[in-house]
């Protein structure tokens, strides 16, 4: 975004987009190089993965769960349960 502007705590805190300075697609793929990634339909069968063993202790995800939730964590019905391919 360009401008952005987030009220917290009774304080508003707004932030503008001063500088942009493209980069080439090597950049942008070095950028990312060491960043882990998963797909979301296999969050199930990876509980002892850290990041998803963490998202499990806060509550964000449950075995078996539908796999949407909204802003807060919790978790969206969908009409169906269980943990399904």
């Amino acid at each position: 975004p360009v401008t952005m502007t987030v009220q917290q705590k009774g304080k508003q805190f707004s932030y503008q987009l001063t500088e942009i300075e493209p980069f080439s697609s090597d950049a942008f793929a070095a950028l990312i190089s060491n960043y882990n990634d998963m797909d979301f339909a296999d969050v199930g069968d990876n509980e002892s993965d850290p990041f998803i063993a963490k998202m499990i202790h806060q509550g964000f995800i449950q075995h078996g769960s539908s796999g949407f939730y909204d802003s807060q964590g919790n978790q969206l019905s969908s009409g169906e349960s269980g943990h399904q391919h």
